[in-house]
């Protein structure tokens, strides 16, 4: 069982975790940690992590080991830990997100071209469930041909419901600030507000007549991908289209970019497969409309489009 550390609270004396020297000192202290012989804290997690793929590691037994680790550590984590260590994770990503998924891959450009198959199903209010920079609600709002540069509607972290009066709004949430930050200053739009919430738990008072789903649910547990599922199942009103879009299959596109949260994304992804996509959105209540597409990351792996709609 893994050991959880108390928040400190100022006592005097407590002593600050030894200074990493080498790969060896990081994977042994991951092992500790994994098997419940040293008190976790997501920090230094994320620290040992950090240092070990920053050693330019990237196979061999070392690395596996500690990919090992981490996934047992991560499996251990209770839902508020999850949370919290994908918050981490993606503000750690934040400044270089764009650089990877633009400049360096293909991925921007894929998901672009696939959304374009969707534009006749996206219909307002619209929820973007985990929205990244916002690249992908900026290339919907020209698809429905909103580009009123505005003020924006800024509504975070204590948002209930939906504003009243405005059926057309669309809503940018997501669970690291940091990113999500990244979304603000690139949706100037008047009817674009911003959330950061569990997507796992949305408010059960939230309708929306189409959901995104984008990038997410090769990252999470087989638990939390039945989830989000329901939970956009909740969230939509009769009729309404969940647009879903992942890489098929789930590859980690090599970028300088990546190379900092590169381990963690190995050891804890949890790759789907189409059939299996189209079997937790039957499972949770939706119909498949049939209506997919896809376009070329590279030469490995293709984006994938999918619609379903709400019984």
């Amino acid at each position: 069982m893994i050991q959880r550390e108390k928040k400190k609270t100022g006592q005097p004396g407590a002593r600050l975790p030894d200074p990493l020297v080498d790969q060896k000192q990081a994977l042994v202290e991951l092992t500790s940690i994994a098997e419940g012989r040293t008190k976790l804290s997501l920090g230094r997690f994320f620290d040992l992590g950090l240092f070990f793929a920053a050693q330019k590691t990237k196979q061999g037994k070392e690395i596996e080991e500690c990919e090992s680790s981490i996934l047992q550590i991560y499996e251990g984590f209770s839902e508020a830990e999850r949370v919290r260590f994908f918050s981490m994770l993606y503000d750690r990503f934040a400044d270089n997100y764009d650089q990877h998924m633009g400049e360096e891959t293909g991925h921007f450009k894929a998901m672009k071209t696939v959304l374009e198959f969707a534009g006749p199903f996206i219909r307002r209010p619209l929820l973007d469930i985990t929205c990244g920079t916002g690249e992908l609600l900026l290339h919907t709002l020209r698809l429905m041909e909103i580009d009123g540069a505005l003020r924006k509607r800024q509504i975070r972290r204590s948002m209930i419901g939906l504003p009243t009066g405005h059926d057309g709004i669309i809503i940018a949430n997501e669970i690291s600030g940091k990113i999500l930050d990244k979304a603000y200053s690139k949706l100037p739009d008047d009817w674009v507000a911003f959330t950061m919430l569990n997507a796992l738990e949305l408010p059960v008072n939230w309708q929306f007549k189409t959901i995104f789903c984008s990038q997410t649910m090769h990252i999470i547990s087989e638990e939390d991908k039945t989830r989000l599922v329901r939970s956009m199942h909740r969230t939509l009103s009769p009729g309404g289209m969940a647009i879903v879009i992942e890489e098929d299959p789930f590859l980690i596109s090599p970028s300088s970019s990546i190379e900092g949260i590169e381990l963690f994304l190995r050891a804890v992804a949890k790759p789907i497969t189409k059939s299996a996509l189209i079997g937790y959105f039957g499972s949770a209540g939706f119909r498949n409309t049939g209506i997919s597409a896809t376009s070329p990351i590279d030469s490995k792996h293709v984006m994938g489009l999918h619609i379903f709609e709400k019984n």
